[in-house]
């Protein structure tokens, strides 16, 4: 953990006492440090080394397996069946806790610190009051120790956000409004709300996080309303987190709604195929390609830039070219991304300098780390 996210936690002061977290940290201070080490190493597939040889050589990725993905058009997916919304009852109060202590114990197999952070922030009462459902309160601890855990101070104690909940999904194209999976509403009082469609309330928590996350990062940012660069910022850094979110609990990309196959898994292939030939990069711009990185679509994609156009972006006439503010959640991330010798935009921005960093920075993940990832969304890469 960064000495940065060390600094957010301990801001949090009515998270944790400091009894609790003494006894699992002495008693961790005293298992053998080899014992330890191998029990706290991630198994990956491949090496560093070959993870970059299969990046530079074996990109873009096609698919092993159909049923992770959606395409309403593409042959391939002639008897597949189509994404279908998971039937209730939803997980209870405790229930969900206990998955969630699940996934961070698989995250942090040796930091239980770490886990008890996630699970007094499902039992915060900021948290409580603005996410009541267990569901995206939990996806909303879910984010700790991923490139996304600084939302959660963001939304529950700075951002003017009053609620988090499900709605009832609708679109008003004609207004350029619309809500597929979520969206960021203004309030007439200056606060704003993050709205979830309700069809997909009886998902699993996990598969709601990164979206979470991404919706985070419109909050306070423009009330006129976002434009491309705001838009494939935002997905882009959802992308990440949502891989990261795969490694610690692969069962979220077997979700069955379109919540999952259409939106998180595809993002995802996308982000992962997105990159120049024969480089072990994820870039957000490919120049002058002509390789399509969407074995989903029937009209290629050929950069990840593309993507939101393609899901369906507002046809107001300065959406393509409309840069917009940035708000302090988008500039920790930023932050964080940076690889040596770099840093990122003062001030930043949903704009062409922030679009820059984001194609040259992508420090959330080892290579290592995507290989496994395309393992998960079973791509047609080796995977030993």
């Amino acid at each position: 953990m960064t000495w940065r996210a060390t600094q957010r936690r301990l801001s949090l002061a009515s998270l944790l006492a400091f009894t609790v977290l003494l006894a699992p940290l002495l008693a961790a201070a005293t298992r053998s440090t080899a014992l330890r080490a191998a029990e706290c190493t991630r198994p990956l597939p491949v090496s560093e080394r070959r993870a970059r040889e299969i990046l530079k050589s074996e990109r873009p990725f096609s698919l092993d397996d159909h049923g992770l993905f959606h395409s309403w058009e593409h042959p391939d997916w002639e008897g597949v069946p189509p994404p279908e919304s998971r039937n209730g009852p939803a997980l209870s109060e405790k229930e969900t806790r206990e998955a969630l202590r699940h996934l961070l114990t698989k995250r942090f197999p040796c930091t239980p610190e770490d886990v008890h952070y996630g699970l007094a922030v499902y039992a915060d009462p900021v948290a409580r009051q603005k996410l009541p459902d267990p569901t995206l309160r939990a996806a909303l601890a879910g984010l700790v120790g991923t490139l996304g855990e600084p939302a959660i101070l963001y939304l529950l104690y700075e951002a003017p956000v009053t609620s988090i909940h499900f709605g009832v999904g609708f679109a008003i194209e004609d207004a350029g409004v619309s809500l597929r999976y979520a969206a960021t509403w203004n309030s007439l009082d200056g606060t704003q709300q993050i709205v979830f469609d309700r069809k997909y309330r009886f998902s699993d928590f996990g598969a709601f996080s990164a979206l979470l996350f991404h919706e985070a990062l419109h909050v306070s940012a423009d009330d006129e309303g976002a434009g491309e660069p705001e838009e494939v910022i935002a997905l882009s850094l959802e992308a990440l987190v949502y891989a990261e979110m795969l490694l610690a609990d692969p069962a979220i990309a077997q979700g069955s709604e379109a919540l999952t196959r259409s939106l998180n898994n595809h993002t995802t292939l996308l982000r992962l195929n997105s990159g120049p030939e024969g480089s072990d990069r994820m870039t957000l711009l490919v120049p002058g390609s002509d390789v399509n990185i969407d074995p989903t679509a029937t009209e290629p994609i050929t950069q990840f830039y593309d993507l939101y156009n393609r899901v369906g972006a507002p046809a107001s006439e300065d959406y393509t070219g409309r840069e917009t503010p940035g708000n302090s959640l988008l500039q920790r991330v930023l932050d964080d991304l940076a690889e040596p010798g770099e840093s990122a935009p003062r001030d930043a921005g949903f704009d062409a300098e922030t679009l820059d960093f984001l194609n040259r920075n992508h420090a959330a993940l080892t290579p290592a780390e995507l290989i496994a990832v395309a393992c998960v969304l079973r791509l047609d890469v080796e995977c030993d």
